[in-house]
């Protein structure tokens, strides 16, 4: 199976929608995660939040949670800090 080009006329290139890609905002939901937030992000896919979580937490240095959410009629998902990552480092401050 091979592509097949499409002349466009004058017509066409006015109905013509260009898709861009969404960039995410990294630096601002880090910001939020490490003061404690959960973050929802909208129009996103599996494979995407799967990319986003794996930048994430290797930025941060600790594990990243993606769960697929709606919030007010808009599926997206919500990115959170790991529950056993919180309770390891709650468990190490108390031993000190």
């Amino acid at each position: 199976m091979s592509y097949k080009p499409v002349k466009l006329n004058k017509e066409d290139v006015l109905r013509l929608r260009v898709r861009t890609r969404k960039r995410v905002p990294y630096d601002e939901v880090i910001n939020l995660l490490v003061e404690g937030h959960e973050v929802f992000i909208a129009e996103m896919n599996r494979k995407t939040a799967g990319y986003v979580k794996k930048v994430i937490s290797k930025r941060i240095g600790c594990q990243v949670d993606a769960y697929p959410s709606e919030l007010m009629g808009q599926k997206g998902y919500t990115f959170k800090v790991s529950l056993v990552e919180q309770y390891l480092k709650g468990a190490s401050q108390q031993g000190s």
